[in-house]
């Protein structure tokens, strides 16, 4: 799915004095939800508006509208321009007709067929960063039977999948000691007894949830020590073609997250999030959604143009030296990021 930075210039010199008018749009409603920037626990609805080719990300909640995961919808809503300065949610939003509701997926089925049967390493568990532990597990589709590694063991056990949970039955394993890695071996086996388990496949990474709660997540690669260290800092903006940036623009960056295998950002204009995956020295990007505020600014919206074409490379090569992140597509240079802040724990 393509990342568009969309310039809304209408309306921009309105006075604000002027009293707000619904206006009839038609909104296309995807059939899964997608996270609200860094926020994992709260989701929004992936959205078409008035037949947008692009799919974007809807921050305000659709008034009388009822979702239903698995279906994809065409409304007719009434679109009302919100008071305040929130750009995020400018526009509040009605229900006026359910035009059609169809069942395109089943998302249980088709999200676990995209992780079985492959060997999936432990990233994060209990609030803390387990990626050079080796602990890793495989689920068994055909079988419906679970192996895990804790460092020491190896288990197995019984599992069944219902609607994006994962229940697991008894689990059973050898019994060797390991004096320095039963600790975690023992609380990581244990996370799999307490049932109720949701997950959600990010890019390379599979997130686990238990009440709402982000508790551990799996990546389908080992560890990377390069990925820790671009995950460890914000990258800001510093060159794109052959023009370095102004002290002004360094309120433009990207991150990543290692832990989610999600990206966020902000171009100087919208901020945006979606997911990635390294591969050697070459990234890609996918699912990315941006806010839709409008900006006149020509250099704002140069920087934008600069990073929807990042974000769309398909063959996109990149190189690490020192503190700069340098970004390329075949031979030419797109962006060059510097690092810029180390993360808070």
């Amino acid at each position: 799915m393509k990342f568009t930075s969309i310039l809304l210039a209408i309306g921009l010199t309105v006075n604000s004095g002027i009293q707000a008018f619904a206006e009839h749009i038609k909104v296309i409603v995807k059939e899964q939800k997608t996270a609200c920037f860094s926020d994992q626990e709260q989701e929004c609805l992936w959205v078409k508006l008035n037949n947008y080719k692009d799919w974007s990300t809807l921050y305000a909640p659709i008034e009388g509208f009822d979702y239903e995961e698995g279906y994809r919808y065409e409304l007719l809503v009434d679109r009302t321009k919100a008071k305040g300065t929130n750009d995020i949610n400018r526009h509040t939003y009605k229900l006026v007709k359910v035009v059609s509701k169809e069942l395109v997926a089943t998302p249980a089925h088709r999200s676990f067929d995209s992780i079985q049967n492959v060997k999936w390493y432990l990233t994060y568990f209990s609030e803390q960063d387990v990626s050079d532990q080796g602990l890793y597990m495989t689920l068994d589709g055909p079988a419906s039977r679970i192996l895990l590694f804790g460092g020491c063991n190896n288990y197995f056990g019984a599992f069944t999948v219902n609607y994006k949970t994962l229940n697991v039955g008894p689990v059973a394993g050898t019994m060797m000691a390991c004096t320095d890695k039963m600790d975690l071996e023992s609380r990581f086996r244990n996370a799999f007894s307490d049932n109720h388990l949701t997950y959600e496949l990010s890019g390379i990474y599979l997130l686990f949830y238990r009440n709402g709660r982000h508790v551990m997540s799996f990546s389908r690669q080992p560890a990377s020590r390069e990925f820790d260290y671009l995950s460890s800092y914000d990258w800001a903006l510093y060159k794109y073609d052959t023009t370095l940036m102004t002290i002004r623009s360094l309120y433009s960056y990207i991150t990543f997250d290692k832990n989610t295998g999600q990206i966020y950002g902000y171009d100087g204009c919208n901020h945006f999030s979606g997911h990635m995956e390294m591969f050697k020295n070459t990234m890609k990007f996918s699912g990315v959604t941006s806010t839709m505020k409008g900006c006149v600014d020509l250099v704002v919206n140069d920087i934008a143009n600069h990073y929807a074409r990042l974000l769309n490379t398909q063959n996109l090569t990149y190189t690490l030296e020192n503190d700069r992140l340098m970004f390329y597509s075949g031979e030419k240079h797109l962006m060059t990021f510097q690092r810029k802040t180390k993360k808070t724990k």
